[in-house]
């Protein structure tokens, strides 16, 4: 056949590309394959094994064409393509099978694979043959061949509807046996637990329904949005989330004046610094903004007793107290090639994050605004890691992870990991707060739009979100814990807890 396609579109000298054009199209049946899977492997939420099932496509892709294209000119380039689409096909249909409830091996698809097979076949010895356009039975074999394909396609996919009417009775059985749970759970916390455990499991169920619910019969379609609703309503309230239409805007800056990128609180004046550029600006309660001018940018800050601390790149530290800069503090470095990440205070101490290391440093305070040589501050039968995203001191270190963990370290060494369930799953947690006059820890999560307020059992005590949360960068909590402010681009929001 493709050798009276080219024939059919080009002249005999394309003839020597027949082989090439053969093993192409080879791959490109593969690649059809492939493709619903790839669409499943996102309807399931699994962007991220796309993503790296593609990069290694084409790695692989170019490795073989660097091999063998030099050798076998275009053959080499087709056989390269052919490897790649079977490489891909492999890693997306296992990952399918892991990831999914779908099969891609039955028996519809392997009939309708059939169907397809034998009209392929008719079309080749159609188009083979010199008398083609007078042979009107194959044609007509081939109508009733592809009219056989579109009703088993047909019965298939009312198959696979009741198939999903199936699963959304289940589910539904299961929303029934939660809010069951949860009238319970008025009086029972582990009732309550249970309810929340079982909302949690319809909706990672229900979830791929609603991907998909565009492609359902209207009436279904309403039917799977509906129970959506109702499990996103009792695990909003069951996980105290309060989703803002509105938030309170305290304070917008102007581009041209200042543009922030961190923020730290003291008393009820707001502090905006970044490491692009020079100076900072004080907020007041009262909504009024100023510049403090200083030649100097600053990566980090922390808050002493009495006055606030910011530290730059050069590793140096600058003391702000009463309207006043003192004169620049130099600390000894604690080791080669170190990048500090993070400032936190504690009775005067100093603790750096240094997160691409995995250590802690201290710096002990030794008064008057100097500080002692570095320590390390994990234990060396600590394991040291890589792990923290940020870090918050009450006394004790709590660490947020990059897996979205909460640890607790006391004296160097690990001495809790908190166990606690949130909705909506957490995604990239990137800041946690807390101080030794609060009992709550903050977090922030600009990827879900989202600030979440633990106690330190782990508790969820509040969730607030806003679609206007959309570029948070930093946030502050005020000294009684009961607002929190959130740097978002340009705007500084204020809630309430």
């Amino acid at each position: 056949m493709a050798k009276r396609i080219i024939d059919l579109i080009y002249s005999p000298d394309f003839f020597p590309a027949i082989l090439a054009f053969q093993i192409l199209l080879i791959g490109f049946v593969v690649g059809m394959l492939t493709s619903p899977l790839n669409h499943a492997l996102i309807v399931f939420n699994q962007q991220k094994k796309f993503f790296w099932i593609s990069l290694s496509g084409a790695v692989v892709n170019i490795i073989l064409n660097l091999i063998l294209v030099p050798s076998f000119s275009l053959y080499g380039a087709s056989l390269a393509t052919l490897c790649t689409f079977l490489l891909m096909f492999f890693l997306v249909f296992k990952f399918t099978l892991k990831t999914t409830f779908l099969r891609p091996l039955n028996k519809q698809i392997a009939l309708t694979f059939l169907i397809a097979l034998i009209s392929g076949i008719l079309m080749y010895f159609i188009i083979s043959s010199p008398f083609f356009s007078k042979l009107y039975l194959p044609w007509l074999i081939l109508i009733a061949f592809l009219a056989l394909g579109f009703f088993i396609f047909g019965k298939f996919e009312e198959k696979q509807l009741k198939e999903y009417q199936v699963q959304l009775e289940e589910i539904q059985e299961k929303v029934n046996l939660a809010e069951t749970y949860l009238l319970v759970g008025k009086t029972n916390p582990q009732a309550e637990k249970k309810a929340n455990s079982l909302f949690k499991e319809s909706w990672q169920e229900i979830s791929p329904l609603v991907n998909i619910a565009s492609t359902f019969p209207s009436d279904f379609a309403n039917q799977v949005l509906n129970l959506k609703k109702t499990i996103a309503f009792n695990l909003s309230q069951l996980n105290k989330l309060e989703i803002i239409e509105k938030p309170e805007l305290f304070f917008e800056f102007k581009a041209r004046e200042y543009i922030p990128q961190k923020m730290i609180a003291i008393s009820s004046e707001l502090y905006f610094f970044s490491p692009y550029s020079q100076n900072i600006f004080e907020l007041s309660k009262q909504g009024e903004g100023k510049i403090l001018s200083i030649d100097k940018k600053f990566n980090l800050a922390t808050a002493l007793p009495n006055s606030l601390l910011f530290f730059s790149s050069s590793n140096q530290l600058v003391n702000f107290k009463d309207g006043q800069f003192s004169d620049f503090i130099s600390l000894q470095p604690p080791y080669s090639n170190f990048n500090f990440d993070q400032l936190l205070s504690y009775q005067s101490n100093l603790y750096f994050l240094d997160k691409t290391a995995g250590k802690i440093v201290k710096y002990p305070y030794l008064g008057n605004l100097r500080w002692g040589s570095p320590q390390l501050w994990l234990r060396s039968e600590t394991k040291k890691t890589t792990n923290f995203e940020s870090v918050a001191v009450d006394g004790a270190i709590w660490a947020l992870t990059k897996n979205n963990s909460i640890e607790k370290y006391y004296a160097g060494r690990l001495e809790k990991t908190l166990k606690w369930e949130i909705f909506p799953e957490p995604k990239s947690f990137k800041k946690l707060f807390t101080s030794p006059r609060l009992p709550y820890l903050y977090i922030l999560e600009p990827i879900q739009k989202r600030v979440v307020v633990l106690d330190k059992s782990g508790q969820i005590k509040k969730q607030f979100q806003s679609e206007d949360f959309a570029n948070l960068l930093d946030f502050a909590v005020s000294p009684d814990g009961k607002t929190i402010w959130l740097l978002n681009g340009l705007k500084v929001y204020q809630v309430k807890l």
